[in-house]
């Protein structure tokens, strides 16, 4: 099974699928066959996944993860009987749907900054990893993306990629990201054509392509440090990206092309993100209340038991048809 599994897996990369869907699609497949002792393809029956889907669900695994296995499943048992003419198990069942999250996490500014003091752009590790977020929240590329650029890709300020789903889309680099791009390319001595590379002092081979987990790892190590409390990873970059432009007054119009996205209703969480936190600032911000406690009136009791701290209304001011507005 592992073979046929690798075979497939090499011919889902041809398909042009992100280094991300594939090796997820990877890891998935071995873990199905691993735990259900799927030892052939007519193994795999409508009942061996069932039976497979609820012991995930009794580990608590999230609808997101089991949705991941079931789409890795459908994608495999399609490609043996499709492609390979191999007679196998008709997948048939209903993968679970995920809503789409409708709040996004994001780096303010300030984190940003703190983020930046703690890199060391002396070392040439530490400059490729500031120069890679420089890349994200200044181009908004996902991160496997920004990892498949070559230094040839970065010589003009627009730039046409082929991202997900095999879309084709404009991107823009401006002042800031040309110059840490620049600063870490100067900086290398190899002729690898890839822009994000492997440092040579840590390895005995020639520098290569940086892989998106050794990337995450070394942004982890850095984010760690910071003692930010936020669930933040390489994708967050990407938020931050989003949520600048529109905090900034980007329509949603221009936004959606940006991403990459087909459907402007998918930017409609970046906006949500921005709103609430305005929202919050504008509470703080325009909630005031001028009007002094009361003072002696006894018949109020005790003044800290007075709701927002306010005078009441005194009869006079108000009829007795008058109602209050919830």
């Amino acid at each position: 099974m592992h073979t046929t599994i690798e075979n497939f897996i090499e011919a889902f990369k041809r398909r042009g699928r992100s280094p991300q869907t594939v090796r997820s699609y990877r890891k998935n497949l071995l873990q199905f066959c691993n735990e259900c002792e799927i030892k052939d393809v007519s193994d795999i029956s409508r009942d061996t996944i069932n039976t497979w889907i609820s012991a995930l669900r009794e580990r608590n695994i999230t609808d997101g993860t089991i949705a991941n296995h079931l789409w890795a499943l459908k994608a495999f048992l399609t490609w043996l009987r499709d492609e390979q003419q191999i007679d196998c198990y008709r997948f048939d069942i209903t993968i679970p749907k995920v809503k789409e999250p409708e709040y996004v996490e994001y780096l303010e500014p300030d984190e940003l900054e703190i983020i930046f003091s703690l890199i060391d752009v002396e070392s040439l590790n530490g400059l490729r990893l500031r120069a890679y977020i420089e890349v994200m929240i200044n181009v908004g590329l996902r991160p496997s993306e920004a990892l498949n650029l070559n230094r040839a890709d970065v010589v003009a300020t627009e730039i046409t990629i082929v991202g997900k789903g095999n879309k084709e889309r404009k991107i823009y680099i401006n002042e800031r990201a040309r110059h840490w791009i620049n600063a870490y390319c100067n900086r290398r001595k190899d002729t690898c054509p890839a822009l994000f590379v492997t440092n040579p002092k840590y390895c005995a081979y020639e520098p290569r392509r940086m892989s998106l987990d050794r990337m995450e790892e070394h942004f982890r190590n850095v984010f760690r440090a910071t003692g930010i409390r936020k669930q933040v990873t390489l994708h967050t970059l990407r938020h931050t990206y989003a949520t600048t432009l529109v905090n900034n007054g980007c329509p949603a119009d221009f936004v959606a092309p940006l991403l990459g996205h087909s459907k402007v209703d998918v930017t409609r969480k970046y906006y949500l993100a921005i709103r609430n936190k305005n929202a919050r600032n504008a509470h703080f911000r325009f909630l005031s209340y001028d009007a002094k406690p009361p003072e002696g009136d006894q018949s109020l009791g005790q003044v800290d038991t007075l709701p927002w701290n306010a005078e009441p209304p005194r009869k006079d001011h108000y009829n007795d048809n008058a109602t209050y507005i919830q």
